[in-house]
């Protein structure tokens, strides 16, 4: 009667008193159903504090005699995600030399929920684990007698927090010997989605572009083209660290934001945040360690991205700019193409937002790779009020460019106006 009576204190809001510490006395009943049912319910507390309190002990019934106990732990390890870190060797040893087929692949699966590098855990400890799991995944991958277990392995392999050098040969050789259909594309897209770092196995994958199988073909074709692209997709590579790293109550406080919101901690989120103005998650982002530096597509910067959003250039977007200048934003930073972020600033910001570019280290003269500078852009929006601020800062167009804008805004007073005024001297 004792797990009824466990399952009828579990559903209880809030949880009786010390309700953890009175589930743990349980994983030692001589029952296994006692043993299972208690697993369970520490599951149901997923607050931190009582993640890491509980994941050791369950994870020490890894080894249980009664199967299902052992199916109980490793869902119960995936319901922790990152905070149950300290469970995944067991999960791992599960993984090894789990002679259940299905439990196996259920261990395979949970790996990648605990060591996804998308989730919001200090950073060394989603290294530690990667690296820890990096073999035994990779022996399931390419070795396990069962498609479950190497379909659900492969997948967690794509999760780790790992450079692309160790995992990139892995997903080459599932691709080229993989078996199935569906396993080998599934090993091209992942390899795909590494852009240029896959570029090391190009001479593994481009025989599969004559493969008989037409749609391994196809995509290894699309796979190889990824490989010379100059977009830089969103991987599972660490986060460009901050230049002064917060301290760690500072950090942890940052990634329980982020985890008590659902939010991952990947560059993608990030943006997110900064496109839709949500201040408190970026601070949250910042302080849990995300570069003010971070790159984005085409080497896109935050603070571009924040002057580039669809939001008016008013208070919140100036808050936003000031919180990154703080934590160390290069103002005079640029993407992949030289645009700069004043450049950005220029197109659609008023007469205040140009100064505190400037002011925070931007330079009113630099040139993006087709020769163009800020000054220009305000010209191209008909933006006054930055035109003057840049002008005031020092920007000038050239005789031969001045020349050229008159005619071809010859019809726009508005505009011509700005251009005297940038021409001054």
């Amino acid at each position: 009667m004792v797990p009824p009576i466990l399952s009828t204190l579990g559903a209880m809001k809030p949880p009786p008193d010390r309700w953890v510490d009175t589930l743990l006395g349980y994983l030692g009943s001589s029952h296994p159903r006692v043993r299972g049912s208690a697993v369970g319910l520490l599951g149901r507390q997923t607050a931190a504090a009582d993640v890491r309190k509980w994941a050791p002990a369950v994870a020490r019934l890894a080894k249980d005699p009664d199967a299902d106990v052992r199916g109980s732990v490793i869902s119960t390890l995936g319901e922790g995600k990152g905070l149950a870190h300290d469970g995944l060797p067991a999960l791992l040893q599960i993984v090894s030399s789990e002679k259940d087929d299905a439990l196996r692949a259920r261990a395979a699966d949970v790996v990648g929920e605990i060591a996804d590098a998308k989730y919001p855990i200090e950073g060394a400890i989603k290294s530690s684990m990667a690296k820890d799991a990096l073999p035994v995944l990779t022996a399931a991958v390419e070795s396990d007698r069962s498609d479950d277990v190497r379909v659900n392995a492969l997948n967690s392999l794509s999760k780790l927090q790992i450079e692309p050098s160790a995992v990139v040969p892995v997903l080459a050789r599932a691709a080229v010997h993989g078996g199935t259909t569906g396993f080998r594309t599934d090993a091209l897209i992942k390899l795909a989605h590494h852009g240029r770092d896959a570029a090391q196995v190009r001479a593994l994958i481009e025989p599969l572009v004559t493969d008989p199988d037409p749609l391994v073909a196809k995509i290894a074709k699309s796979t190889l083209e990824s490989m010379t692209s100059k977009i830089v997709t969103t991987s599972q590579k660490p986060v460009t660290p901050a230049a002064a790293a917060p301290d760690p109550a500072t950090r942890e406080r940052g990634l329980a934001f982020l985890r008590e919101s659902g939010t991952s901690f990947t560059d993608g989120m990030f943006a997110r945040a900064l496109q839709d103005f949500e201040e408190e998650t970026v601070k949250a982002f910042l302080d849990a360690g995300m570069s003010p530096n971070q790159r984005f597509r085409y080497g896109e910067l935050p603070l571009q991205t924040v002057l580039d959003s669809n939001h008016q250039c008013g208070a919140e977007m100036k808050a936003l700019v000031n919180l990154l200048l703080d934590r160390g934003a290069d103002a005079n930073g640029s993407d992949d193409n030289g645009n700069t972020v004043l450049m950005a600033a220029a197109r659609k910001c008023d007469g205040e937002m140009v100064p505190m570019l400037i002011r925070g280290g931007a330079k009113a003269t630099a040139k993006n790779t087709m020769g163009s500078t800020a000054i220009e852009q305000a010209i191209a929006s008909g933006n006054k009020p930055a035109a003057a601020a840049l002008v005031a800062a020092g920007a000038r167009l050239s005789e031969e460019k001045a020349k050229m804008y008159r005619e071809t805004y010859k019809k726009s007073p508005k505009v011509l106006e700005i251009i005297s005024m940038a021409t001054k001297r």
